[in-house]
């Protein structure tokens, strides 16, 4: 997981994404960078999807993507991360956003590795009843969506991870062909939503990955 923020060079709008390793595989993953082009180092860069948060597990919030620039940043704090027993890491994404998206949020990750557990918890609070919201996953291999929308599997049952969210909602998953080609000759990205069916001034939205 990571924050820093959104004005480094080479810079992709990804404060609070992460990724997720299980056995030989990448389940969760940072797309990484686009084929350089015009495009990449021009005033349209963050219209390509390795570049924007669109394109990063990380919330939408209203509509609004987070931003580039210094000033769009995240801090994190990571407690037993070199210690047995569970870790936990704290990344507040409140100044990802532009002034007004959202007054505070913060991803609290609780991994388990006895129980090859990993919990992520996203914490809202906003001046006003938000028109939406919409938690992404990212990935690059096969997406099943249950039936009921209340979880996805990526990869299969076996091997793969299972991502079920504790509050009401429902799943998609989009392939982004198209811009996908924008970076990667040989893979898709495979854009995992989940929208909640309530919404409220102050929320938390839950996600169990095992």
């Amino acid at each position: 997981a990571i924050a820093g923020h959104n004005g480094v060079p080479h810079n992709h709008n990804d404060i609070g994404s992460f990724i997720l390793h299980r056995g030989d595989k990448l389940w969760l993953t940072d797309p990484g960078g686009p084929v350089y082009s015009r495009k990449t180092f021009g005033p349209n860069r963050y219209d390509i999807i390795f570049c924007n948060s669109r394109g990063h597990s990380v919330p939408v919030v209203n509509g609004q993507l987070q931003q580039p620039g210094a000033r769009f940043r995240g801090k994190i704090k990571v407690v037993g991360l070199n210690t047995p027993g569970p870790k936990s890491a704290v990344v507040d994404m409140t100044r990802g956003y532009s002034k007004g998206t959202v007054e505070s949020l913060t991803r609290e990750f609780i991994l388990d590795p006895d129980a090859n557990r990993l919990k992520i918890t996203d914490s809202y609070r906003f001046a006003r009843k938000p028109r939406s919201i919409e938690e992404v996953f990212i990935t690059f291999e096969q997406v099943t969506v249950s039936k009921g929308g209340r979880s996805v599997q990526i990869g299969p049952g076996n091997k793969g991870v299972q991502i079920t969210a504790k509050a009401k909602g429902r799943f998609s998953v989009k392939s982004l062909i198209e811009e996908s080609k924008e970076g990667r000759s040989d893979q898709t990205i495979q854009r995992i939503s989940f929208t909640p069916t309530d919404r409220a001034r102050e929320m938390t939205l839950t996600f169990v990955i095992q």
